[in-house]
């Protein structure tokens, strides 16, 4: 990410804080812009926040979805199980 595209996005941040700031709300300016400016930086530098690392399952894949271009192929088709390789090793 560009140190511009971060002062840029800092700028719109600190935009949606002037809109929303209540000054009878008894909190500080700075108060209005922590959100903003966090979901922003966030969203620039692809990071996730917190909220979306607790929600790994909002982002899982199901095996059983048929993979583009292959008719007869799952997802499940292709990925190796490991458990299973586990399994075999312990076995012997």
């Amino acid at each position: 990410v560009e140190l511009a595209d971060l002062v840029q996005e800092s700028f719109f941040s600190l935009l949606d804080a002037v809109e929303v700031y209540d000054p009878k709300s008894g909190f500080s300016f700075l108060t209005y812009t922590n959100f903003p400016l966090k979901n922003r930086f966030a969203a620039a530098t692809r990071m996730l926040t917190p909220a979306q690392r607790k929600e790994p399952l909002s982002r899982a894949m199901s095996l059983d979805k048929p993979l583009p271009n292959a008719e007869d192929l799952t997802l499940a088709d292709v990925t190796e199980d490991h458990s299973a390789a586990e399994t075999k090793w312990h076995s012997l």
